[in-house]
């Protein structure tokens, strides 16, 4: 499993360890063949960012004003994570 080490801010691959956040991979890939984790931010061709989570058994792509996106489109790119973007 993927998971946010909050104090060294950098991604681990561990399986469970205090101070990390974990992130589910969501069985989706970018337009570039990126995995698509909960937690990441992924925008569309027309610039659009969502952040990808978990709602209701199913993955999808919240905007900032609430909305919500399919992530599973094939102009879907993954473009950096809730993490280390702190405007989202």
């Amino acid at each position: 499993m993927r998971a946010w080490n909050v104090k060294e801010k950098k991604w681990d691959f561990v399986l469970l360890d205090d101070g990390l956040v974990y992130n589910r991979f969501t069985d989706v890939k970018d337009t570039f063949g990126n995995e698509i984790y909960e937690g990441d931010i992924v925008a569309d061709y027309g610039g659009e960012e969502y952040a990808v989570k978990l709602v209701k058994g199913v993955f999808l792509g919240i905007s900032k004003e609430g909305k919500c996106y399919n992530i599973s489109s094939p102009c879907t790119y993954v473009v950096g994570n809730i993490y280390e973007e702190i405007s989202f």
